[in-house]
């Protein structure tokens, strides 16, 4: 009788708790699987002068017994998928007890009975890991959702070859040169204990009805939507391949420093930990690339990477190197888990959530008959030919990887035709990998994509913003949904020191027209730096703002923008305000705009607003509009840091320029200049006739841009003689200047 199904779909700290089981398990089952199957039943087997043959056999069982995974899917029917996970693991783990009498036949009635028990019982273990593994990708769907699976099942690889990682360090030492049956059996028992052990934590993983609803989908009707979907055929055929590149290659590895360059057991398991680092090692950093990048490109780098570590091998020197050869596995064990990650996160992808049992069931059995097929008859294989050829040693290796590249090379036609979905170029991918810098700006990224945190929050907002990477634009995108002011800023700050894309414009504009007084003004400020053309009709409504902020720098950003339509109004903001925000910003907006003509309007502004920092910024742009931007910054910034330094470079500044005009200039004309120059210092509303003059000589000259500094003279000089002695300098610098320069040029 069948149960009720469960909830629709879980609740988000059901996914937690569910997660959190899933890593106890995953842990505590590398330790058992470290020590049931992989290099450990190798060894074992080889122990027991186990041939190549049978090795490759060993070794394909793993792929060859995926057809049990359809007993696994009848029964997620009736017991769910979270038990039968559960009961299948536990027998499966019993089932291993039965390697424990393997020597004991090998030694006391035949070794052909001994290793047909081994290879036997080895079958059953298998079968039953598969019938558990059926409900392995319907619970990962379950308990993690698009956002975050890839990031889930990446820490799980990570979780899990850390476990095996440290599991096969300790047998290595436990077995040490020349390992005992009975020390193989410690570790085989150990395993099995473990494996019961993670048993349990798997019924602990809470499921909705979804994996049951799913098991009971007929099976033909997902063949149907294979037949139509080529995305689906595509993946299957990519899957295959991949796997048969694998499992040519991570095996053979073993044999080739077993038999190739004569290592010991314990030897052999040192380099089989290096290659768990690497597994480890992808596991962290595909957990930080793959939901961004996307599977595809990282897959095709992975390939790449697999069929780059057998053309190594086929070169590799024929006396052990041991940081080569080290390397090597590696990158295998680097390459083997990018591969595994990338195709189920592709799968999980494309597929829909209600197939999701039946099509992972197709694609495990198809992919795994064929790699076990591959690993057991043509990789076991053609080491018997190559054998029987005449190659020995490592030259027999040798020979065997360069096969095994022609393979692996077919692999990757079939990768690069999948269906592209949301991804990066490889070219990007690629650069990503080699930038320490991306490196960080995706931990920052995944930290701010996990649960909103305040703290955290602020700390990696402010790592992006110092990084400026643009992989983090989705992220920074994301939190401009935040409640508080503070975290939408930082976020807009980070965003404004990368090249964000078109969707980031998009959603700027968007965010323009809902978040006056609050965060609109750095909105516009960096749609304005960013030269982002379809802001303007949104930075138009803008100017009609109350948010003086919001309205500045809307004034700013269209100048910026170079829209023609709006300088008439930015002119009249200007002209009419007497608000010190909306003058900084729009003497700013003026000089971008371009025009002499409105450095009158500028300085007629001056006594609007007393404040010296406002001051400055006026007189900055009309002495940028009027050519001398560079000299106004350096003396105004030495001026402000101490008077006389200030005043000390200007001279300096005016005997440089008067040297050259030397015969251009008569003594009257440097009277005057330096008249000008012996008012600076004087308390303000002391008559500064030295700078009078000068005014009224630049006045003369009509039409030329010295006719702009009228406005200091009306009214008797009214606006040069109250200034402040900051701004009587900011003058000095304006009237010398031109002076000087209408000397040069030769005009009297």
């Amino acid at each position: 009788m069948t149960e009720t199904p469960g909830p629709k779909r879980l609740t988000p700290g059901q996914k937690r708790r569910g997660q959190r089981s899933f890593f106890t398990f995953t842990a505590l089952n590398a330790l058992s699987y470290a020590a049931l199957a992989e290099s450990v039943l190798v060894l074992y087997a080889l122990k027991m002068q186990a041939s190549d043959f049978q090795v490759g056999l060993l070794t394909g069982y793993i792929h060859l017994t995926t057809v049990f995974m359809l007993l696994g899917k009848w029964l997620i029917t009736r017991w769910g998928a979270a038990r039968t996970y559960g009961y299948a693991w536990m027998v499966r783990n019993l089932t291993a007890v039965l390697f424990l009498f393997a020597p004991l036949i090998w030694t006391r009635w035949s070794q052909e009975m001994g290793l047909f028990w081994l290879l036997g019982s080895s079958f059953l273990f298998f079968s039953f890991r598969s019938t558990g593994t059926a409900a392995h990708n319907v619970l990962i769907n379950d308990v993690a959702g698009d956002a975050d699976r890839g990031h889930f099942i990446s820490r799980m690889f990570m979780f899990a070859n850390l476990s095996m990682m440290l599991m096969l360090t300790a047998v290595s030492f436990w077995l040490g040169r020349e390992p005992s049956f009975a020390r193989f059996q410690a570790v085989i028992a150990f395993g099995c204990l473990m494996g019961v052990a993670a048993s349990v934590f798997l019924f602990r993983v809470p499921e909705s009805g979804g994996p049951r609803l799913s098991s009971r989908e007929p099976l033909y009707s997902t063949l149907e939507q294979l037949y139509r979907e080529k995305p689906l055929q595509l993946l299957f055929v990519a899957w295959v391949l991949t796997a048969a590149a694998v499992q040519l290659l991570i095996p053979f590895q073993i044999l080739a420093v077993k038999n190739g360059y004569r290592f010991t057991d314990q030897q052999a398991l040192i380099f089989v930990v290096v290659q768990m680092s690497g597994t480890i090692t992808a596991a962290y950093l595909n957990s930080l690339l793959v939901d961004r990048a996307g599977p595809r490109p990282v897959l095709v780098l992975s390939v790449l990477g697999l069929a780059l570590i057998s053309l190594c091998w086929f070169l590799s020197p024929h006396r052990i190197n041991y940081f080569y050869t080290g390397t090597l596995f590696f990158l295998a064990g680097y390459g083997l888990v990018s591969t595994q990650i990338t195709l189920s996160q592709y799968f999980f992808n494309i597929a829909r959530k209600e197939s999701v049992l039946n099509l992972s069931l197709l694609v495990t059995v198809l992919y795994g008959l064929g790699a076990g097929l591959v690993g057991a008859f043509v990789g076991g294989g053609l080491l018997v030919v190559l054998r029987r050829v005449g190659f020995t040693g490592i030259e027999l290796y040798r020979i065997y990887f360069l096969f095994v590249l022609a393979a692996q090379l077919l692999a990757l036609p079939a990768v690069l035709r999948l269906v592209p979905l949301k991804e990066w170029k490889i070219t990007d991918v690629l650069g990503t990998m080699f930038s320490l810098r991306d490196w960080r700006a995706l931990h920052s990224v995944q930290r701010l994509a996990e649960l909103p945190d305040l703290g955290q929050a602020h700390k990696q907002l402010d790592e992006l913003s110092i990084l400026r990477s643009d992989l983090s634009e989705e992220t920074l995108l994301e939190y401009l949904d935040s409640p508080l002011f503070t975290i939408r800023s930082a976020a807009l700050e980070a965003l404004d020191k990368i090249d964000f894309g078109p969707r980031a414009a998009g959603r700027l504009i968007r965010e323009l027209g809902r978040s006056e007084f609050t965060t609109g003004y750095l909105v516009a400020e960096i749609l304005g730096k960013h030269r982002i053309e379809e802001a303007v009709p949104a930075l138009r409504e803008s100017l009609k703002s109350s948010d003086y902020f919001l309205e500045g720098k809307a004034m700013l950003a269209l100048s910026q923008l170079g829209d023609g339509q709006s300088y008439p109004r930015i002119v009249e903001i200007f002209s009419l305000t007497y608000n010190p925000r909306l003058l900084i910003h729009g003497a700013r907006a003026l000089y971008h705009i371009g025009s002499l003509e409105h450095v009158p309007l500028m300085l007629k502004k001056l006594d609007v607003c007393p404040v010296p920092g406002v001051q400055d910024e006026i007189m900055h742009a009309a002495l940028a509009l009027l050519g001398f931007a560079e000299e106004n910054f350096r003396l105004m910034t030495l001026y402000n840091r101490d008077p006389g330094q200030g005043e000390d470079a200007l001279r300096d500044e005016v005997e440089k320029r008067l040297q050259q005009a030397a015969g251009k200039l008569s003594r009257q004309d440097r009277l005057l200049v330096e008249k000008t120059l012996a008012g600076l210092g004087r308390r303000p509303g002391a008559s500064p006739a030295g700078l009078v003059g000068l005014l009224r000589a630049l006045a003369g000259d009509t039409g030329g841009k010295c006719s702009c500094v009228l406005p200091l003279l009306e009214q008797d000089a009214r606006l040069a003689a109250g200034a402040s002695t900051r701004l009587r300098f900011s003058m000095t610098v304006m009237g010398v200047l031109l002076y000087l320069e209408r000397l040069a040029k030769g005009n009297r």
